[in-house]
C-alpha cells in the first residue's frame, strides 16, 4: 500500500519520466537502425561467413529478447499503475490514438514483409540471404568497437525491440496490482 501511495503522491512525475525514457528508446533504436541499415548497404553480407562460423550469437540474442519482452511486461504493469488504467478486458472504451494505430499497423505490416522475405530466401536455399544472415553478421560485426564487444548494438537493439514489444503485446488484462474500492459496489 506504501507504493501505491508513493505512485498517487508523484504520478505526474512518473508520467513525465515515462514519456523521457520511451523518448530515449525511441531515438536509440532509431540510431540503431540507421546505422544497421548503413552496414547492410556497404557490407558484403556473403563476407560474414568468416565472422559467423562458430558464433553463439543466435542463442544470445535470442536470449536477450527473451529478457527483454519479459521486462516489456514489468514496465506494462507499472505503467499500468502510474495512469490507474482498468484491466484492458474491462475498459470501457479504446483509448489509442490514430497516430499510434497507424504505427502499429506499420509495424506490423514490415514485420509480415520481414517473415514474407524470411521464406523466399530460405525456399530459394540462401539467394538471396535471409534476414537471419544480417541478424547474425551484425551481431559478430564490429565496425567501431573492440572485438569483446562486438555484438553489444545488436543485443541493445533486441532488448529494446522486446522491451518494446512486451510493453505492447503482453500489456496486462487483469487487476492484481492493486485492490479494488468496492465502496462503490451497490
Amino acid at each position: 500500500m506504501a507504493i501505491l501511495n508513493q505512485v498517487e503522491r508523484h504520478r505526474e512525475g512518473y508520467r513525465q519520466l515515462e514519456i523521457g525514457v520511451l523518448s530515449g528508446l525511441t531515438l536509440v533504436l532509431s540510431i540503431l537502425l540507421i546505422w544497421g541499415v548503413y552496414r547492410a548497404l556497404t557490407g558484403d553480407i556473403r563476407q560474414c561467413a568468416v565472422l559467423t562460423a562458430n558464433s553463439n550469437a543466435g542463442p544470445i540474442l535470442a536470449g536477450v529478447t527473451i529478457v527483454g519482452f519479459m521486462g516489456g511486461r514489468v514496465a506494462a504493469y507499472v505503467r499500468k499503475l502510474i495512469h490507474k488504467a482498468p484491466a484492458v478486458v474491462k475498459s470501457p472504451e479504446i483509448r489509442t490514438g490514430g497516430l499510434l494505430q497507424m504505427g502499429l499497423a506499420i509495424f506490423l505490416t514490415g514485420t509480415a514483409c520481414v517473415i514474407a522475405y524470411e521464406t523466399y530466401a530460405l525456399l530459394m536455399n540462401g539467394n538471396p540471404p535471409p534476414i537471419t544472415s544480417y541478424v547474425r553478421c551484425a551481431a559478430a560485426d564490429h565496425a567501431f568497437l573492440p572485438q569483446r564487444l562486438a555484438g553489444l548494438p545488436a543485443d541493445v537493439a533486441a532488448f529494446l525491440a522486446g522491451l518494446l514489444i512486451g510493453n505492447w503485446l503482453w500489456y496486462p488484462s487483469d487487476d492484481w496490482l492493486w485492490p479494488q474500492n468496492n465502496s462503490d459496489a451497490v
